[in-house]
């Protein structure tokens, strides 16, 4: 599994947003609260001897709710989840900062308003073994 589905899992058994939580995209049948993850970068250091197997990825989370304030709790909820130094699936967890916060709202067609709040993650981590 990915680093990034191993978080997925992570924030889903903490009942981060009733579980809802995606990777990619957020299906249409979804409801909210909601989550979802996207890889941003994910540099690949090389060494004199091949890759060094520690990595810091950026992933940005996208916290989607019915009210602004939703959005901001989950986001919070999410912080609260981040594991530190701990090993989950194949993951090796390491470090794990945020940055960058942003909002902002969408309006869909039959006018129900959804809240957004965005956070990216530095998250360092090498395979489990």
């Amino acid at each position: 599994m990915s680093m990034t589905a191993d978080l997925r899992d992570l924030l889903k058994d903490a009942g981060v947003a009733g579980g809802r939580v995606y990777r990619d995209l957020r299906p249409a049948i979804a409801g909210l609260p909601a989550v979802t993850l996207q890889t941003i970068s994910e540099p690949i250091n090389p060494l004199m001897k091949g890759e060094d197997a520690l990595r810091e990825t950026r992933v940005q989370v996208n916290c989607y709710a019915d009210s602004r304030q939703g959005a901001d709790d989950l986001r919070d909820a999410v912080l609260a989840a981040r594991p530190t130094r701990s090993v989950s699936g194949g993951t090796n967890f390491r470090r794990i900062t945020a940055e960058g916060g942003r909002s902002g709202s969408d309006t869909a067609d039959a006018g129900l308003i959804t809240y957004w709040t965005m956070i990216d993650l530095m998250i360092w981590h090498r395979p489990a073994s």
